[in-house]
């Protein structure tokens, strides 16, 4: 029995190798670089344009003083290897991301978006989808920018994607490959006049949403203003009944007319189901004219369990904070469920373990008779 328990063990271990091995084969392990980056397949420089914002080198600024425009921007791209390349070219919107920084991406997501389509980059960008390059070759890749009648800042950027490095592994036996996708982004700013001075800030409810291995606070925060706003403070704390259970500051950058779930982490030790808790802080920036403004939020929030029993099941085995509150008999059952599922495939495995064990036995025996009957002839 020791010895059958050793092999089931042996073979949840290979179960749990292959569910990872199948999340990485087919896939690429995307790898994002910028033009200083050494050691890369492929090189992308912007071509700065005449009317090029000064001080900015790394990326596309551009300010006009009229309400339109319609310019080609260029830029550099050159194959690095003795090898012909294929590079995927993409356009992408300008998001403020969860994690405060700004993100270039095709689509919005649940939490990130733009809340005015106006200020949607992608829609005034034309340009080639793909470039292909012979070996050591560079070309010159025109884009054409075209928006009529703005006021304020549209962000978004350009995606150069390419194969890189191939990664090897072998374990126990089973090798595979892992093909890295090299993805240079370049923003693309155009600056238009606006009457508009200050920046308006509008703050949702906060919600709790359990992660793979800790639990966030999203608070909603949507910045109502076509203004490119950097180095945003945000203090916050967390109360329960009056008591300060964790405090924080970090720092935001926010692209225009963008609305984002802010990822606060939960860092009290539990969490008390269908209990208020209070977020509460404030934001600090200076505003077009350099003075220093403060807004200030304050809201409740609710952990009510989530209908998805599976997912708070596989929150809470992970290293996450305690949940206090309501006992929910259902999630113990279907954890129930899938012990009895382990016992069940252990039981099916022993039984053929053993029918084969029989088998072999009874096959041996035969053939020492017959083995024993011809030696006597």
């Amino acid at each position: 029995m020791g010895k059958l328990i050793g092999q089931f063990k042996k073979i949840l271990l290979k179960l749990s190798f292959f569910a990872i091995l199948l999340m990485l084969v087919g896939t690429s392990a995307p790898y994002y670089a910028n033009a200083s980056s050494d050691g890369l397949p492929f090189f992308v420089k912007p071509i700065l344009p005449e009317n090029q914002d000064k001080n900015i080198d790394h990326y596309i600024s551009i300010t006009t003083k009229k309400k339109s425009l319609n310019q080609v921007v260029e830029f550099l791209v050159t194959n690095r290897t003795n090898e012909k390349q294929t590079i995927d070219i993409e356009i992408l919107n300008a998001y403020t991301s969860a994690n405060g920084v700004i993100q270039y991406a095709a689509k919005e997501t649940d939490n990130n978006k733009i809340i005015n389509p106006k200020y949607e980059m992608k829609q005034y960008i034309e340009g080639p989808s793909q470039v292909e390059l012979q070996a050591g070759q560079s070309k010159i890749i025109k884009f054409k920018v075209n928006i009529p009648d703005m006021e304020g800042t549209v962000l978004g950027g350009v995606a150069f994607k390419g194969e890189g490095d191939r990664e090897q592994t072998k374990t126990e036996g089973v090798s595979f490959e892992i093909q890295n996708e090299i993805n240079t982004i370049y923003g693309i700013a155009v600056n238009f006049p606006t009457s508009q001075k200050d920046y308006e800030f509008k703050f949702g409810k906060p919600f709790l949403d359990p992660m793979a291995s800790y639990y966030a606070i999203r608070l909603p925060v949507t910045l109502d203003s076509p203004l490119l706003l950097k180095d945003v403070d945000i203090n916050y704390e967390v109360e329960y009944k009056g008591e300060k259970l964790f405090f924080s500051k970090q720092k935001i950058d926010f692209a225009p007319m963008t609305e984002t779930n802010f990822s606060i982490p939960f860092e009290a030790k539990e969490i008390k189901q269908n209990k208020p808790y209070t977020l509460k802080g404030e934001i600090t920036y200076v505003d077009t004219n350099g003075q220093k403004q403060v807004k200030e939020f304050e809201q409740d929030f609710v952990y009510k369990v989530n209908d998805n029993l599976i997912s708070n099941i596989v929150s809470n085995l992970l290293n996450v904070p305690a949940e206090k509150g309501e006992f929910s008999y259902l999630a113990l059952l279907l954890l129930l469920l899938i012990i009895l599922l382990l016992i069940f495939f252990f039981v099916i495995f022993w039984r053929r373990k053993k029918k084969e064990d029989d088998e072999k036995k009874n096959t041996d025996e035969i053939t020492s008779l017959e083995k024993g009957g011809n030696t006597s002839v």
